[in-house]
């Protein structure tokens, strides 16, 4: 009885860790087609279980993103705060301080933009995200180059 009883377990627990592993490659599909209305509750749901794991980091940037895309600033700058701060040693870095700049330039946020920006430049200056943040928010590089220093 005992060992039928430690099987149950065993199998349910299985169950439970993969059961909505569906929903991860759902949103990972819906994430790739670019929708992202889709993408945007599936991922929130998925990430609401709190898993302490690289999928999770995954999953809070992809939402960012998908918050970007779907042009709610203030929605992607949370995911993206949190994301920078709960998962510290996985390397989404670049990609994450640049759509912080980003979203804080569209809600009109330019100090803090800046600030983000400048972080990119001097962190991963040669990276993919500091050309693209070279290419697409020139200004943001321009306004920082131009600040008066706090003699």
């Amino acid at each position: 009885l005992l060992v039928l009883c430690l099987a149950a377990v065993a199998a349910g627990t299985r169950y439970h860790l993969r059961s909505d592993e569906w929903q991860y490659r759902a949103a990972q599909e819906a994430y790739r087609a670019r929708d992202f209305e889709r993408a945007a509750a599936l991922f929130s749901d998925w990430i609401a279980t709190d898993r302490d794991t690289f999928k999770q980091a995954t999953a809070l940037y992809q939402l960012g993103i998908t918050y970007s895309e779907l042009d709610r600033p203030a929605a992607a700058i949370e995911i993206h705060e949190r994301l920078r701060f709960e998962f510290p040693n996985v390397d989404y870095g670049a990609g994450t301080l640049f759509h912080l700049a980003r979203n804080y330039e569209r809600l009109n946020e330019r100090e803090r933009a800046r600030e983000y920006a400048a972080k990119l430049i001097a962190d991963y200056g040669d990276s993919g995200w500091a050309q693209r943040l070279r290419r697409e928010l020139p200004d943001l590089l321009e306004q920082t180059a131009q600040s008066p220093s706090k003699d």
